[in-house]
This record gives structure tokens, C-alpha cells and sequence, in this order.
């Protein structure tokens, strides 16, 4: 493009002027004949995509406000990094937006002037750096949401780790090519207005195919490293793939960033970049928007429960009792407990935030048993068998002693009443 600069320079003003208001793609192919005022495109398609996956982020986004602002009422540095990266995807969409209003969606080159084509190209050098920064603020909060499920308060284990370098060298990574891009031409008004005479740029290509790479790379292994921990859970291979499936919402994801590259490398090699950049940016917003309910999915759940309506995804249990005491009962609850309350006192709540964080010994605060007296025998049945039995752990509740044994167990207790 540079080139062009140049040949521009280098004509009177009447003739610069005349190749101006031409096509910004030449030579025109055969038969082509340019269409300024109505080009052909693509944009009802675009503004069906671009409205549809922005209301759905929306929706996702307000559910998860809910669940844990008004809900649960406990915020995280995730939170935070989640509603940003909203914003800067609301940023993006005005840029496409501004796309379909002027080029259009899917246009050539030689149905837009050159003198217009740095409006274009701006608009294109925002959508590009709102895009980068909304991803890394994304993928951050994703990561930290990640440990915030499935590592235990306190605990530093491989899962940990494995999180924390990712999400160190994503930042990194998007920081250091937030600055590559911005400064990859001198002045850098050259970025976006290649009409400039004297202007140098470094290899855009690089740059770019090596950013869609790398985030493709971190869009794969933010789906597959939650995977390792969910099969692992100590529950049955229906409800693994069923909180797979919900997880696997970024497979699609992935798919998208893989689109990315495609089109990416056609806008690269063509020279009808006006049209090839609109496939880049659609295949964009789909990647966002499936990346942001990732992140929120996880609290609909707790979302739907709260407002009293029916429950969309199945709440996901699993066993703890390996978690606690090594084996399922170990909390010692009586054994003539209602099948309702042992089935509550032996399962814990997987989906997000539902229950309390695990605390560094794996223990689930929110699994201590039900205050009161057990389970009465129901009217008409009678006492077949006794059994006596301690645990070392002490309740608030008045009828167990501080041993946790049960007064009716024990004859020596009844001794001094």
C-alpha cells in the first residue's frame, strides 16, 4: 500500500483527486462496473448475527450479576474481569455496527473509493484492539473462575498452577501485542491511512497470523483443562457428560477461533480486504460470545432456582464422603435418619457457587447435618435393632453431648436426668 502513497505523491492535485473518488481496488476485474451509492453485501445476515449473539451475552451476563451480586453476594476479582470484558464486547459490536452502516458487510474493494478507505480501516483498527483486550479480560476471568470451582480453599495443587501460568501468559501476551499492533507503523495514522507518503510498517502478516495461533492454542486449552478435573469427580459417567456438555459450550468456541485463522489468512493473502475482514469480524463475535457463556453458564443454575423457575440444568452431585471421612456416612449422622436427610448430609452441589468453597482439608462447610432430633419412627412401626455409635466431631444441637453420641445411646446419660 505503500505504493499507492507514492503514486499519489507523484500526481497533480487534479489527477490525485480523480483516483481518489475511484474504486480503491485496481485494476478492476472484467466486467466489474463500481457500485458507491447501494454495493452488493451482506449485511441483514451480519445484523442478525451481530444483535442475536449480543442479546444472548446480555441475558448470560445479567443472570450471573444476579446469581452473584443479589443471590449469593459474594464477588470476585473474576466478576470483575468478566463485566469488563462485556463492555469492551459491546465496544466491538459498535464497531460492527458502524461496519454495517458504512461499507457494509461483506463488500469489495472496488465498490468503495479510496479516498473513504481509511474511514474503514480505522474503524477496523478499533474493532481490532477491542477485540484483543476484551479476550484477554475474558480468558483471565474464565481461568479464575476455574480455580475458584475446582481447587479447594487454600490449596496450591497442579490444577492451580496449571491455571495461574496460563492466565500469567495470556496477559502477557495480549499486552505485549496490544503494543506490537499499535505501534507496527510509523506514524502510526499509517496503520489506518495508507495514503500517507513516507509511512513504514512492519510485517503485518506475522503479526497477525502468529495472534491467531496463539489465541486459537489458549481457546483449546481453557476447554480442555477443566476436563481432566471433571472426570475425576467421584460420580457417575451420566452426570460427568452432562457437566462436559455444559463446559463444552467452548468447543464451539474453539471452533470460531479456528474460522478466525481461516479467514484471517484469506484477508492476508487477497487483496479485496474490505470483503474479507467482514468474515474475520463475524467469525470474531461468535468466538466472544460463546466464550462469554463459558464463564456464565456455570450460574444459571443458582440464577433459575432463586427466581422460582423450573431448574433449565440439572443440579450436578457428586459424593464426598471420600472428601471427608474416606467413606460415605463417615459423618456419623444416625442411621434412622430420613433417606431425604441423609441424601442431603452425603451429596454436595457441584454447580457454581451453589455451595460454599471447599476449604483446604476438601471439607464442605454447607454438608454439616440438620439440626434436631432425628427422624421420629413412623406411627405403627416398631424398634428391631439398636446400634451405638460416637464420631468425633461436635454439633450445636442440645440432644448429642460433645462427643457427638447420641443421649439415647448412651445409658450413662440418662442416668443424671
Amino acid at each position: 500500500m505503500s505504493s499507492i502513497a507514492e503514486k499519489l505523491a507523484a500526481l497533480p492535485p487534479a489527477a490525485r483527486e480523480k483516483v481518489l473518488n475511484g474504486p480503491a481496488y485496481s485494476p478492476l476485474p472484467d466486467g466489474v462496473v463500481p457500485n458507491f451509492a447501494n454495493p452488493e453485501n451482506s449485511n441483514q445476515m451480519a445484523m442478525a448475527v451481530v444483535t442475536v449473539s449480543l442479546a444472548l451475552s446480555s441475558v448470560a451476563i445479567l443472570l450471573r450479576v444476579y446469581a452473584r451480586f443479589l443471590v449469593i453476594k459474594q464477588v470476585t476479582l473474576a466478576d470483575g474481569l468478566l463485566l469488563c470484558g462485556f463492555g469492551l464486547f459491546v465496544a466491538y459490536d459498535w464497531c460492527l455496527y458502524r461496519m454495517i452502516a458504512w461499507p457494509g458487510v461483506l463488500v469489495h474493494m472496488w465498490d468503495v473509493q479510496l479516498g473513504r478507505l481509511h474511514e474503514f480501516l480505522w474503524n477496523v483498527y478499533l474493532g481490532t484492539n477491542f477485540y484483543g483486550s476484551c479476550l484477554m479480560c475474558l480468558k483471565t476471568g474464565v481461568l479464575l473462575e476455574w480455580v475458584n470451582i475446582f481447587v479447594p480453599r487454600g490449596t496450591r495443587n497442579a490444577f492451580w498452577w496449571t491455571c495461574y501460568t496460563m492466565l500469567w501468559v495470556n496477559v502477557a501476551y495480549y499486552v505485549a501485542i496490544k503494543f506490537a499492533e499499535n505501534l507496527s507503523c510509523i506514524p502510526q495514522a499509517h496503520i489506518w491511512d495508507k495514503t500517507l507518503a513516507g509511512g513504514k510498517c512492519i510485517n503485518e502478516k506475522a503479526l497477525v497470523t502468529s495472534t491467531c495461533i496463539i489465541n486459537l492454542i489458549s481457546d483449546v486449552l481453557i476447554l480442555v483443562v477443566p476436563q481432566s478435573i471433571i472426570w475425576k469427580l467421584n460420580m457417575n459417567k451420566a452426570r460427568k457428560i452432562g457437566i462436559s456438555i455444559i463446559f463444552g459450550v467452548g468447543l464451539l468456541g474453539c471452533v470460531a477461533a479456528a474460522l478466525r485463522v481461516w479467514t484471517s489468512a484469506k484477508y492476508l493473502s487477497s487483496t479485496d480486504s474490505t470483503y474479507n475482514a467482514g468474515a474475520v469480524a463475524l467469525c470474531a463475535q461468535a468466538e466472544i460470545t460463546l466464550l462469554i457463556l463459558v464463564a456464565c453458564i456455570p450460574a444459571f443454575p443458582k440464577a433459575f432456582t432463586s427466581m422460582g423457575l423450573p431448574r433449565v440444568f440439572s443440579t450436578v452431585r457428586t459424593r464426598t464422603g471420600s472428601r471427608t471421612a474416606g467413606q460415605s456416612g463417615g459423618s456419623g449422622w444416625p442411621s434412622v435418619a430420613s433417606k431425604k436427610q441423609l441424601s442431603a448430609s452425603s451429596y454436595s452441589q457441584i454447580d457454581e457457587h451453589t455451595l460454599l468453597p471447599l476449604s483446604k482439608s476438601g471439607r464442605d462447610l454447607s454438608r454439616e447435618p440438620p439440626e434436631g432430633p432425628p427422624a421420629a419412627v413412623p406411627r405403627g412401626g416398631r424398634i428391631v435393632r439398636t446400634m451405638h455409635f460416637e464420631t468425633s466431631e461436635e454439633y450445636t444441637n442440645g440432644d448429642v453431648d460433645r462427643r457427638g453420641e447420641a443421649p439415647w445411646a448412651n445409658p450413662r446419660s440418662n442416668r443424671h436426668r
